[in-house]
Formats: C-alpha cells, sequence, structure tokens
C-alpha cells in the first residue's frame, strides 16, 4: 500500500468523537432554554401591550369621532333654530306689514266716506241754495205781480179824472 492510501484508509477507520454531555453542559442549555422562553414571554407581554395600545388608541378615536358627531349634530341644530328664528321673525314682520297696509287701507275708507259726506253735503247745500234762489225769485215775481197790480190800480182813477174832464 502507498502511504496515501493507508491515510485514506485510516481516515475511514476513525471513529468519530462523540459529544459527551456533562452536568455543566446540561445546566446551561436548560438556563439558555429559560433565558429565551422569558425573552419569548417578554416579546409576547409586549405584543400584547401593543396591542393593548393600538386598541385603546381605536377607541379614543372613536370617541373623538362620536363627540365631533356630536359637535356637529348640536351645531346643525343651533342653525335649525337660527333658521327657525329667522323664519319667525319674518312673518311677524309680514304680519305687521300687513296689519299696516290694513290700517291704511281702513284710514282709506274713512276718508273716502268722509270726501263722500262732504260730497253729499254740498249737494244738499247746492240743492238748498238753488231752492231759496228758486223761492227768491218766486217772491220777486209775486213782488212785482203785486206792484204792477197797484200800479195798474192806482193809474186807473187818473184815467177816470181825464175823461171827466
Amino acid at each position: 500500500m502507498s502511504p496515501a492510501r493507508e491515510k485514506i484508509a485510516a481516515a475511514h477507520t476513525i471513529k468519530p468523537k462523540v459529544r459527551v454531555v456533562t452536568k455543566k453542559n446540561w445546566k446551561l442549555q436548560q438556563q439558555q432554554l429559560q433565558q429565551q422562553q422569558l425573552q419569548q414571554q417578554q416579546l409576547q407581554q409586549q405584543q400584547l401591550q401593543q396591542q393593548e395600545q393600538q386598541q385603546q388608541q381605536q377607541q379614543q378615536q372613536e370617541l373623538q369621532q362620536q363627540e365631533q358627531q356630536q359637535q356637529q349634530q348640536q351645531q346643525q341644530q343651533v342653525q335649525q333654530q337660527q333658521l327657525q328664528q329667522q323664519q319667525h321673525q319674518q312673518q311677524q314682520q309680514h304680519q305687521q306689514q300687513q296689519q299696516h297696509q290694513q290700517h291704511q287701507q281702513h284710514h282709506l275708507v274713512y276718508l273716502l266716506q268722509l270726501q263722500q259726506q262732504q260730497h253729499k253735503l254740498q249737494q244738499q247745500q247746492q240743492q238748498q241754495q238753488q231752492q231759496q234762489q228758486q223761492q227768491q225769485q218766486q217772491q220777486q215775481q209775486q213782488q212785482q205781480q203785486h206792484l204792477n197790480i197797484r200800479l195798474s190800480a192806482s193809474s186807473l182813477p187818473i184815467l177816470n179824472e181825464g175823461k171827466s174832464c
């Protein structure tokens, strides 16, 4: 056998080293396992805490949104109330205007009635004046007739006297 072949054969015949687990090694492994478990538990707790924090944040956000919605609703209610008040004021103004117009119309009707009464009075006065004028004319005519009769009566004796002469 050549030396190279002997080395190869020797390599095949070498027994692998068996790792002996001593008490120290076992304790170390146990400690490492415990530490890993602790770390995992801590990580899980941290994750749980983070989840809880996220949930709390979500709840807070939801609460804030609800508050905002309530505020918006309140604002809308206030706006509606203001609108209603404005409408009520407008209605009152409209009613006042109508009352004012009615008052003016009543006043106009009263003035018209007064004018009509005055016109009637004027007509009555004119009629009375006409009647008075007619009466005066009749009286004048009667007076003239009386005068004419007297004149004619007084002139008759003169004519008779002239005849007797």
